[in-house]
């Protein structure tokens, strides 16, 4: 519903998208993109979707390599990014603990 309100007043034609974007630091192409969604989907459009589990690759490291800084970085950011549970299947999957 934040973003109904933040597109509300173009809406209603009170104010333009640059007054939008100046007052809330939010782009013109943002809050374009929303309204788009709001003409076609109605409120329903403006729900973020969260991703789904299927669309994460699981990462895989080099099998005789030490994993660089770069990519121990990169995996602990992918892990946190998951839910407790599939942080703690991925874990297990990756250490071969079935």
């Amino acid at each position: 519903m934040d973003k109904y309100w933040l597109i509300a007043p173009y809406l209603n034609q009170e104010k333009t998208l640059k007054a939008i974007a100046e007052e809330t630091g939010i782009t013109k192409r943002t809050l374009h993109n929303w309204i788009n969604k709001y003409n076609h989907f109605g409120l329903r459009g403006l729900i973020r979707k969260g991703r789904t589990v299927a669309q994460y690759k699981p990462y895989k490291q080099p099998s005789n390599e030490a994993p660089t800084r770069n990519e121990l970085k990169r995996q602990r950011n992918l892990i946190n990014s998951f839910s407790s549970s599939v942080r703690l299947s991925f874990l297990l999957n990756s250490n071969n603990w079935n």
